[in-house]
């Protein structure tokens, strides 16, 4: 069995609910990590093929140049979520807050309820 990715939605809406930044930053984290994997996965089961560097952006351009305006969509907020998520996780002069996470996290929900679309 694997694993389900989509399972770090319910980690990081726990993180999110947690009221210090530490937990906010892990949250958008969470978030992107559940829907990039996800997505991630659907495409090798259509037998798309990644090379090893840079993942992420393969993932997210293939999406947006994907045919499925759907598809489309969810590559430019993967995209969003990406940038947030590098901000969460290495930028640490500049505070991250509850809404910041809050929104990360209603972006990646958003995506998951469009995955069946693909």
């Amino acid at each position: 069995m694997s694993f389900n990715w989509l399972f770090y939605l319910n980690v990081a809406n726990y993180l999110l609910s947690q009221r210090s930044e530490e937990y906010w930053r892990s949250a958008i984290s969470r978030a992107y990590y559940a829907v990039f994997g996800a997505v991630r996965g659907i495409l090798q089961s259509q037998g798309t093929q990644f090379k090893s560097d840079n993942i992420h952006r393969q993932v997210i351009n293939q999406m947006k140049r994907h045919k499925n305006p759907t598809a489309q969509q969810i590559g430019v907020s993967l995209d969003r979520l990406r940038r947030e998520r590098n901000k969460a996780d290495y930028d640490d002069g500049i505070s991250i807050s509850y809404n910041e996470a809050f929104m990360a996290l209603a972006v990646a929900q958003k995506i998951q309820r469009d995955l069946p679309a693909l």
